[in-house]
């Protein structure tokens, strides 16, 4: 399974509230390798799951390890229509 699936199927387990299942997904995910950015993304929900399950150390390593890439997804009108962004809200 691809970087980009496994990421995906991590952001749905995280939104029913599944988190172990998508803290599972999203290791998955980062071990896979693959572009920067989908590993950036994987941190952020990693972290955001591990967060929510209770985890403040760990999610909040993820979260700021993810900022330390620097990976800022802009389309070229300046939204945001990344399904990760729907987490900030």
């Amino acid at each position: 399974m691809s970087i980009y699936s496994l990421g995906m199927r991590g952001l749905v387990y995280l939104k029913m509230g599944r988190y172990s299942e998508s803290i599972a997904n999203y290791n998955a995910a980062l071990q896979c390798g693959g572009p920067v950015y989908f590993r950036a993304m994987a941190l952020f929900g990693r972290g955001v799951a591990e967060r929510d399950q209770g985890l403040p150390l760990g999610g909040k390593t993820d979260i700021s390890c993810r900022r330390k890439i620097g990976i800022v997804y802009r389309p070229r009108d300046g939204t945001v229509r990344h399904p990760m962004m729907l987490l900030l809200r």
